[in-house]
């Protein structure tokens, strides 16, 4: 469900961004008749295990079979370097990446130079052309994963420069280090063939929104750098006193998941495995970015959002104080409630008034008080009072996490909380790495 692009001007910045995107592809097992760098979850594989020639008497072919599966029984439970998840949207490409930060000496020495290569290129960058975006701020640290010990990171590029990924996959013989990519999102689908034709790689295809839910759930449970993951803000209705505030999601069921991508899903969530698809929208992030692109000439989502931070939505809307000369006292609605969205645009004077800065912020106030209408509806419906809303239309978009908080807390007069999670967007692709973590060698 898709998100929003940092920046893609044209296709040959696409290109040129994946370009450099395509140096993810560098790393994995070892080649046949190489040693492997890493031992099963557990116990540390022995040290004979990880020399790079076999012991004297041990030269025979059947020896040297045996050895390999004493050196592949170890490390059953533990898939291959390096341990990506990636969540194909239709906008942008989620990736993380799991960098091991307690390699041995001895796995220093076997670590196949390409392997190397990407840890050192992924980590030592921010940015990956004119598009690729390391989230540094959201790196979490000191996490245990299937027995290692590393940090985690969140990476992300535009879902055009996909087949340019797949072609430096191609170029690199990515599919000779046998490394599963395990993959979710619509696009885990769309380039499923192209993976398979241009590159030789077969993507193991998961379930979005399961993806969705158990990354939520991994990120939340382990926490950000020692912060809580999920947050709301207090006294929403009053912009003076409006204020983020940390929120335990300990107990978290049930809870209504709002993913806002490209479009909207939403979801009622009773466990961790008991949850059902409610409705959706297809008025999302890409509709906001589609209309904004048209109305005010911007390229980017944060260009758009800048606009809107300066803009008045109120010269575009028709306000119930525009009907009513005032509150709507009967039904309890204030007159600064929007009655019409664009409802002024029917008048030529009003038209010739407004800036692009407000055909910005009331398109994005539009977007967010349908999605939110949509989320209330469905929270009464389902009778959940929790509700968390996810997904990249959110990232550094302050003005509609506010708007959102806002609408639940008083339609609902007070009986609704809006909650929000720091690692937005990136829950598919953290739950894709999960079940990476579950294979083992012998799938």
């Amino acid at each position: 469900m898709g998100e929003q692009l940092r920046a893609q001007p044209a296709a040959a910045a696409a290109a040129s961004s994946c370009s450099r995107l395509g140096g993810l592809l560098h790393a994995g097992r070892p080649p046949p008749g190489q040693p492997l760098a890493n031992g099963g979850c557990g116990e540390a594989p022995h040290p004979l295990l990880l020399r790079t020639e076999p012991p004297p008497g041990h030269g025979s072919p059947a020896k040297k079979c045996r050895l390999r599966r004493r050196r592949d029984s170890g490390r059953r439970h533990r898939p291959p370097f390096p341990w990506f998840g990636m969540d194909i949207g239709g906008t942008l490409v989620k990736l993380v990446y799991f960098e091991p930060k307690d390699i041995t000496a001895e796995e220093e020495q076997e670590e196949v130079e390409n392997l190397k290569s990407i840890r050192k290129y992924l980590t030592s960058n921010t940015a990956y052309g004119k598009t690729g975006i390391r989230d540094v701020h959201l790196e979490l640290k000191n996490l245990t994963m299937c027995g290692r010990k590393g940090n985690l990171h969140f990476i992300r590029f535009p879902s055009c420069a996909m087949h340019r990924f797949i072609q430096m996959g191609s170029e690199k013989n990515f599919s000779s280090l046998h490394t599963t990519l395990c993959a979710t999102g619509g696009g885990a689908y769309k380039f499923e063939e192209d993976f398979r034709t241009i590159a030789d790689l077969q993507l193991h295809k998961l379930d979005e929104l399961d993806c969705l839910i158990q990354g939520l759930l991994y990120v939340d449970s382990v926490g950000f750098n020692g912060q809580p993951e999920c947050y709301y803000f207090e006294n929403p209705t009053n912009p003076e006193q409006c204020q983020k505030k940390p929120y335990c999601l300990d107990n978290p069921y049930p809870m209504l998941l709002v993913n806002i991508g490209s479009g909207v899903s939403i979801l009622a969530v009773y466990s961790k495995d008991n949850y059902k698809r409610v409705t959706g929208s297809s008025l999302g992030g890409g509709t906001f970015l589609g209309l904004c692109c048209l109305l005010t000439g911007c390229e980017t989502f944060e260009e758009a959002l800048e606009m809107a931070a300066k803009g008045d939505s109120t010269n575009v809307d028709k306000l119930v104080k525009d009907i009513y000369g005032g509150d709507y006292e009967r039904f309890g609605l204030q007159g600064s409630a929007v009655a019409s969205s664009f409802g002024h645009m029917m008048s030529k004077e009003k038209r010739d008034s407004i800036s692009k800065e407000d055909l910005a912020r009331a398109t994005l106030v539009t977007i967010t008080n349908n999605i939110g209408s949509i989320a209330r509806m469905c929270a009464l419906n389902e009778n959940i009072d929790k509700v968390v809303f996810v997904g990249n239309f959110l990232r550094i978009n302050m003005i509609s996490m506010k708007v959102l908080a806002y609408a639940m807390d008083y339609w609902s007069k007070g009986q609704l909380k809006a909650l929000f999670l720091e690692h937005e967007g990136y829950f598919g692709a953290v739950g894709a790495l999960l079940e990476l973590l579950k294979m083992t060698d012998d799938q």
